[in-house]
């Protein structure tokens, strides 16, 4: 059993405490006492800064469709107007732009993690090469962070 200093810490760990992602406390155990394959955790920057921008990236999509199609439109009268295609093409842009504004936060949290060491997954047997996808809330792109599953 884990002391209550050790409960809340796993609780409150502020890299996924606002919006996830989830990560099992014998996971958290391992990384704060570095044993495992937490032991020698390698350099995250590059990685980090990949699902940071990717989390930039979704923002600036949700502001550049939520500019032209916003759901609030869809319960007004003019939309109730026009065609049946319009309003399914309309609806499903403005929902895609909603929805970046998750993947954005998710993306942002995922380096958040991977930053701090917690998303480190040791090496691929194939390849050699650092992978960061132990815990994850999205993957949008898998661009060389080793993210699939």
């Amino acid at each position: 059993m884990p002391t209550i200093l050790e409960l809340l810490s796993y609780v409150y760990y502020p890299c996924s405490a606002i919006c996830g992602p989830f990560f099992e406390y014998s996971d958290y155990k391992m990384y704060i006492e570095r044993q495992g394959r937490y032991a020698k955790i390698p350099a995250t920057f590059k990685q980090a800064m990949i699902k940071f921008l990717q989390g930039k990236l979704c923002l600036a999509i949700h502001i550049a469709i939520s500019t032209y199609c916003y759901p609030a439109f869809c319960g007004t009268d003019d939309y109730a107007a026009q065609s049946f295609l319009y309003k399914v093409l309309y609806y499903y842009l403005a929902m895609t732009g909603q929805r970046f504004v998750y993947y954005a936060t998710w993306c942002i949290t995922d380096g958040q993690v991977i930053a701090s060491g917690l998303g480190y997954a040791g090496k691929d047997a194939k390849t050699e090469e650092e992978k960061f996808n132990k815990i994850y809330s999205i993957i949008i792109l898998d661009v060389e962070l080793g993210l699939s599953p």
